[in-house]
């Protein structure tokens, strides 16, 4: 009896099969959004491949991986018209949920359909006097609708607007279904693809004794390490937008988010104390 793959070796050979194709065929396809860890895995088995990343943003943290050319896209739209090739479970439910939602009025504001090809950035101002909304608040109203992760990319949230980047067919089923956060009434329009801001940071400094996530943690969470260690082993820490199960060495540009600390991104390192311990600039979410 064949070994069921894991999570990574079924992302792999999903990657795999589709650049191949390209390179026999010529048909372009992307996937959903993509996880830093997943990024930087698809960009290893695609060096080769014409091939780049689509998120939204400058420097998304989840974004689209897209193999083939402009002119590729364009070649393949009467024989493939959503330009997608994913894992055939989620692609149904993701067309079901577009099939769903019926034909809105048409948005002024809404940029054309060449700007709209890859992902789509929609927005909504929202009354923070009801309720300064949360990322977590969004991304639970969205999860709820029906939608799965990988069809939703960042999310920004101010206390005046939100900011979400989505698959483009799944647009107007956001703009009808969600129309309601927690008890805040939201109504999503389409932002442009240049429509998002950059991502907002605070700057920090801290000083630990090795990269190590343990040691990482407790900084950040002003705790002990094996306060740290007890996070981790409960599921409270995640490293590149994967739950961390142990305790790992992390490096520069590495996010970690830390259940009711925040989200953050490890700079460089800024030296060594007298002491002999780390000093690591630190990029908090905002």
């Amino acid at each position: 009896m064949p070994q069921s793959l894991t999570g990574h070796e079924q992302f792999s050979k999903l990657i795999s099969n589709g650049v191949y194709r390209y390179e026999k065929s010529g048909k372009p396809f992307m996937t959903g959004f993509l996880t830093p860890a997943q990024q930087s895995l698809a960009a290893r088995l695609c060096q080769k491949t014409t091939c780049r990343f689509e998120g939204g943003r400058e420097n998304a943290t989840r974004a689209r991986l897209i193999v083939g050319s402009d002119a590729d896209f364009e070649m393949d739209r009467e024989s493939q018209p959503d330009w997608n090739f994913w894992q055939e479970d989620w692609m149904e439910n993701a067309q079901d949920l577009a099939d769903a939602s019926q034909n809105p009025e048409k948005d002024e504001s809404s940029q054309s359909e060449t700007d709209e090809r890859f992902v789509v950035v929609l927005k909504s101002a929202y009354d923070s006097r009801m309720k300064v909304l949360s990322h977590s608040d969004v991304l639970g109203a969205l999860m709820h609708s029906g939608l799965e992760r990988d069809a939703i990319g960042d999310i920004a949230v101010d206390e005046n607007n939100i900011y979400v980047v989505c698959l483009p067919y799944l647009k107007d089923y956001i703009i009808q279904t969600i129309t309601q956060i927690g008890k805040t009434p939201v109504e999503f329009k389409s932002a442009g693809v240049e429509g998002m801001p950059e991502a907002k940071f605070e700057e920090l400094k801290i000083n630990t004794a090795s990269m190590r996530s343990d040691c990482i943690v407790s900084a950040l969470a002003h705790c002990s390490r094996t306060g740290a260690k007890d996070m981790i082993c409960q599921g409270y820490v995640k490293v590149n937008d994967e739950i961390l199960e142990s305790v790992k060495t992390l490096c520069n540009n590495d996010t970690i988010s830390v259940r009711r600390v925040g989200k953050f991104k490890i700079g460089e390192l800024d030296g060594v104390s007298r002491k002999g311990r780390l000093i690591v600039h630190i990029y908090k979410y905002q």
